[in-house]
């Protein structure tokens, strides 16, 4: 008697066979990276609406007891969380710039450990009552809280040459809204380990990340603040990529062939994380 091929486990094996033709279909038309950071909006809504909520409380804590940062050209945002060893040398690199007309909004996200900072007036401490714990909601606090024209974005753990804003502001007088430069990338020994950097090209970050929130400086427009999604170091796209995929939109986007950025590669930094969506 001859033994019939059982049926039923060519169905399930099926419906996905079609359900991977038609993500790959849609990966190829739409990219990896913005189907990522679609599920994650979906998924994460509600805590990304609780985010906001706590932001706005925060600022409006801050502006009720001791105002908005001073104007300048460019406003500098620090944001921190226990490193106060690393935040006094990213502090100092961002004093050293050979643009002055500047201030620099150190956001501590509630870790209340910022040793001892430069005494410099051009300096702003917020420190934050709680720890959010959502690196772009801790920048958007510095944004929210300072006026100026340009905007740019240091972490405590890394560095700037002293012309990194000097380059980026030529780039900007020449008509650029969002200029990047490029990283040179370091061990915790200061050993250099390579450089980064590329020209842009938004069809390339469908796949795959080219600017880091280090290297940024950002022509201010109601646009320029971070996602609120909650986004752990596993999770991909990280809040740099969407904001570089959403103002791409509209702002022209340079790249700087220079390495002004100094990223420290340690246990704690997302250096893993450059490269390819798919190889995550």
């Amino acid at each position: 008697m001859c033994q019939a091929t059982p049926a039923e486990p060519m169905v399930p094996r099926m419906r996905r066979l079609a359900r991977s033709a038609a993500g790959a279909v849609v990966r190829s038309t739409v990219g990896t990276l913005p189907l990522f950071e679609y599920k994650l909006e979906v998924t994460r809504w509600r805590a990304a609406r609780e985010m906001q909520r706590r932001e706005d409380r925060l600022v409006r804590e801050h502006l009720r007891a001791k105002g908005a940062a001073p104007s300048a050209r460019v406003t500098t945002v620090v944001a921190t969380y226990r490193r106060p060893e690393m935040l006094a040398l990213a502090v100092a690199s961002a004093i050293e710039q050979t643009v002055t007309d500047q201030r620099i909004v150190v956001v501590d996200d509630g870790g209340g450990e910022l040793g001892d900072l430069p005494d410099d007036p051009r300096i702003t401490v917020v420190e934050l009552a709680e720890n959010v714990g959502t690196a772009g909601v801790v920048r958007n606090v510095g944004i929210r809280l300072s006026h100026s024209p340009l905007v740019a974005f240091l972490d405590d753990d890394n560095t700037w040459t002293p012309d990194h804003l000097e380059v980026a502001l030529e780039a900007h007088a020449r008509g650029a809204g969002f200029t990047y430069s490029s990283l040179e990338r370091v061990d915790g020994s200061g050993v250099r380990l390579d450089t980064y950097g590329e020209p842009f090209d938004r069809s390339l970050m469908k796949e795959r990340s080219l600017v880091d929130t280090n290297a940024m400086v950002l022509e201010r427009t109601p646009r320029v603040l971070f996602s609120r999604v909650p986004r752990g170091r596993d999770d991909f796209p990280g809040e740099d990529w969407e904001l570089t995929w959403r103002l791409s939109r509209h702002m022209k986007v340079v790249h700087i062939p220079r390495a002004t950025v100094r990223y420290v590669v340690h246990s704690g930094s997302n250096y893993s994380h450059w490269g390819t969506a798919a190889e995550s």
